[in-house]
């Protein structure tokens, strides 16, 4: 897109200049030629900005970080403050928020064995490593992708922290086949929490197989912490209820199936309500199951820092980078005022006696 935009100016300055250098007199023509390079040196610049950007398409989420470069998050963001990017609420100070979040639901500072499901590029890995477990605690962490595994991997070994963290791919759906995990529990040992930051509503064929996996490889007592999406329970009166509402009701239940679709999200993830998810936790042997609705904080403030943010650095950064953004801020704002999904964070514990 940029490219485009690029190449159309600098078509339409060279068409304009051709066509009113010969009919102007001279200090018109110099005045012409210096707009005409202006312009031109414009053009090139976004050219130059566009081919050497530093925020390559797999790693697009740094634009979020401009002007400044940080560490490459994954997640949606905690927003104490919904609103625009400032000093103090960065989108990187954001994902920390959220990362922290689920690290305190886990009791992740008095953890030693951590399984870290969905980990992203791995910066939350290493913050996790760095900023909240003790000294010596170790983080084994599953991915299905492999660029981002493989991309993770040599974060670790530029922290220095090989010792401490273990990444594979792996499915959130299958944990007791993957090789690290195996060989924990090899060595008679198991985790004493599992966490999946932003990304258990992904996970296929339903992630109430990541909870029973979860349960498995957790120690008696251990901790499960995780984001998710949930469907909004709506009572239905069948009384007064007009033609035109149906309709209306019906349209929203489609575009918000569509944006499953878009999303990569399964539709069976979306089914569930809060008391649902509860009960599912609880029938699979959790107790002390807490789930905490923050709709507003990060799909109602991801949407409004997208928008903000692209406004404020649009010509920074490159557009293509920036497309899946724009979307997912649309849909996160269309999610957060239907009402029909709430984005909560949930916490629960295996019982010591299993």
């Amino acid at each position: 897109m940029m490219l485009f935009r690029t190449i159309s100016v600098f078509i339409v300055l060279t068409v304009l200049a051709s066509a009113l250098l010969p009919l102007s007199d001279p200090p018109q023509s110099a005045a012409f030629l210096w707009l005409y390079a202006g312009g031109l040196l414009a053009a090139l610049s976004h050219m130059l900005v566009w081919i050497f950007s530093p925020y390559p398409p797999n790693q697009s989420l740094a634009v979020l970080h401009v002007p400044r470069r940080f560490p490459v998050w994954m997640n949606l963001g905690f927003w104490e403050l919904p609103g625009a990017v400032t000093k103090t609420n960065t989108y990187t100070a954001a994902c920390e928020a959220f990362a922290r979040k689920i690290a305190n639901a886990a009791h992740l500072a008095a953890a030693d064995r951590v399984l870290d499901v969905g980990f992203g590029w791995g910066e939350q890995c290493v913050w996790f490593a760095n900023d909240v477990l003790p000294p010596k605690a170790t983080i084994v962490g599953l991915n299905p992708s492999r660029e981002q595994v493989s991309y993770a991997r040599r974060l670790v070994r530029q922290c220095n922290l090989e010792h401490r963290i273990h990444l594979d791919v792996g499915s959130a759906t299958a944990l007791t086949l993957s090789p690290p995990v195996l060989d924990v529990i090899a060595r008679g040992q198991l985790f004493d929490a599992v966490v999946a930051v932003d990304c258990a509503y992904h996970f296929r064929p339903a992630k109430a197989e990541f909870f029973a996996q979860a349960l498995h490889v957790l120690r008696p007592g251990g901790s499960l912490a995780f984001s998710d999406l949930i469907r909004v329970h709506h009572e239905l009166h069948t009384t007064g209820v007009s033609v035109s509402y149906c309709m209306y009701d019906y349209v929203r239940q489609c575009v918000m199936s569509l944006l499953c679709w878009l999303c990569d999200i399964p539709l069976s993830n979306m089914l569930c309500d809060s008391s649902q998810l509860r009960t599912q936790l609880q029938t699979l042997g959790f107790t002390d199951v807490s789930i905490e609705d923050s709709t507003r904080e990060v799909l109602g403030g991801f949407a409004n820092v997208v928008c903000d943010h692209y406004t404020a650095t649009r010509w920074l950064t490159p557009a293509r980078a920036w497309l899946k953004f724009r979307v997912a801020g649309w849909m996160c704002r269309f999610a957060s005022r239907s009402q029909r999904v709430a984005y909560v964070f949930v916490s629960a514990s295996k019982p010591l006696s299993q």
